[in-house]
């Protein structure tokens, strides 16, 4: 019973992909996003980081409380030449100067998280950030999905999942915690059909999201569904075929042990030649 759910499951999330999804007229504030974010990401992929981050701006104006903007904005500033440590002084100073602005709190502690990956240590000051966006604006998703990240990257899924399903209970559609979600399913769970049903409503509504078809390639893999993860990972190479992203770095190397469980051992060699597959 539990291979037919399972298979039954995975059939969903390719029918889920490949259909659109039936949603309301968006309201002109949704549409500004959404042409932003589209604009963001492409420009992103391409290594145009300069006009990637003027898009994420624009994107934080109209939906001030999304966390996957904020982390794309940070990450783009700094690989458009702002120093990471410089850029998360400056994102505090603002938020300092406006108290009760949630948002400016938020987006302060993703400036701060960047830097915690890249040696400089400043998750303390990204808990309190979130923390304190969270206590101002209780209808904010973003603050959780960023202490779901730090608690995540010490290997807490439990604290994880709790922050990120109050994320999700505020904005059921929220991006990145539909994205860590799914990797807490994946990583720490081991249940990757979960995350298949998670993560795919990511691409429904950001079609031009290259690392989250990384991560569905990486769940139907796992889920045993080798032709699944091959169709994703072939669509994240495609949106990121400058190696931008995590998708365009490890992708590669994914999709060619999955062209090889499926016996097409020629087509593996190919993209391990072509793609510089990192391990």
């Amino acid at each position: 019973m539990r291979g037919a759910w399972r298979a039954a499951a995975v059939a969903l999330a390719l029918a889920a992909w490949q259909l659109p999804a039936v949603a309301a007229v968006p309201s002109q504030q949704e549409n500004s996003y959404r042409a932003a974010m589209d604009a963001g990401l492409h420009h992103f992929y391409a290594r145009d980081f300069a006009q990637a981050r003027d898009a994420f701006a624009a994107a934080h104006g109209a939906r001030p409380n999304d966390a996957l903007t904020d982390a794309f904005y940070v990450a783009s500033s700094v690989r458009a030449g702002r120093r990471a440590a410089a850029l998360a002084g400056d994102l505090e100073e603002r938020a300092a100067l406006a108290p009760t602005d949630a948002a400016a709190l938020a987006l302060a502690g993703f400036a701060d998280l960047l830097p915690s990956r890249s040696g400089i240590d400043l998750a303390f000051r990204a808990r309190l950030a979130f923390q304190r966006s969270a206590a101002l604006d209780p209808r904010s998703p973003a603050p959780h999905v960023g202490l779901g990240i730090l608690a995540f990257d010490r290997h807490q899924a439990a604290e994880a999942k709790r922050e990120l399903l109050e994320a999700l209970r505020i904005d059921s559609l929220d991006p990145l915690a539909r994205e860590y979600l799914a990797q807490v399913d994946l990583r720490y769970l081991k249940e990757p059909v979960r995350a298949l049903s998670v993560l795919i409503d990511v691409t429904n509504a950001l079609p031009g999201y290259a690392d989250a078809y990384y991560h569905l390639g990486e769940a139907a893999l796992a889920a045993g569904r080798g032709t699944l993860a091959i169709g994703f990972l072939e669509r994240c190479l495609a949106l990121d075929p400058h190696a931008a992203g995590e998708g365009g770095r490890y992708g590669p190397a994914l999709l060619a042990r999955a062209l090889e469980g499926e016996g097409r051992v020629e087509d593996a060699q190919r993209v391990r030649r072509e793609g510089g597959a990192d391990e």
